[in-house]
Formats: structure tokens, C-alpha cells, sequence
């Protein structure tokens, strides 16, 4: 018998994040087109990525920009087309434990509590 391992990261899925009312207005209000959600394309960070991106985070708590810092990682992840300044006005309304949970998907490529996401 034989086994395989990817170890590549290549099993993604797709996370859908609504945008909220309050961001579609604050985003409607610089003339910024609001999608309904934004789309991530979830996957496993490599061992470099993982690397790269604690480092980022680590400086990003000293100076009190993680915001900056989840924007970065979101856009990362991110559909293809997405608008940065979309993600950073969604970044802005998010909860302390919204981001925590994104930064996790993003991280390791699933949500860490996934029976709390809404299903299609």
C-alpha cells in the first residue's frame, strides 16, 4: 500500500465573510463599490508564510496596528479582484474575536470553530 502526503497545502477552501451594513455604508459613502461578501480562498500557511507572517504580527502588536496586519494577511488569502479597501473598511468594524477566528482560517486553512459558520 502506498500513502501520500501533500504537504504542499494544496486542499483549499473557500470562506465566504458578509460585509456589514454600518461597512457597506461607510464604503458606499467614499464611493468605494461594496460586494455583498468577501471571498477567501482558505489554505494551510507554509512553514515560511507562517514564519513571515508571526513576525509581522509580532510588530504589528508593538505598535498597535493589527489592523494593518489581519488586512494584510485577509488580502493574502483573498479572491482575485478583491479591493484592499474593502477588506480594510471590513477589517475596521470587525470584532476582537472575528479577527482572531480569520487570522486562524488564514493561518491554518480552516476556521477554528467551523460548526459556527453558516453553510449555503
Amino acid at each position: 500500500m502506498t500513502l501520500t502526503l501533500d504537504i504542499t497545502g494544496s486542499k483549499n477552501i473557500d470562506l465566504n465573510i458578509p460585509l456589514p451594513a454600518k461597512t457597506k455604508k461607510k464604503l458606499e459613502g467614499q464611493d468605494i463599490p461594496a460586494p455583498e461578501a468577501v471571498t477567501l480562498h482558505l489554505e494551510e500557511a507554509s512553514l515560511s508564510e507562517r514564519k513571515r507572517y508571526s513576525q509581522k504580527e509580532a510588530l504589528a502588536r508593538a505598535q498597535a496596528n493589527t489592523e494593518g496586519f489581519l488586512a494584510e494577511l485577509i488580502m493574502l488569502r483573498a479572491a482575485e479582484g478583491t479591493d484592499e479597501r474593502v477588506v480594510r473598511a471590513m477589517v475596521d468594524d470587525m470584532t476582537a474575536t472575528a479577527a482572531a477566528q480569520i487570522t486562524h482560517a488564514c493561518m491554518h486553512g480552516e476556521l477554528p470553530n467551523a460548526e459556527g459558520a453558516k453553510k449555503p
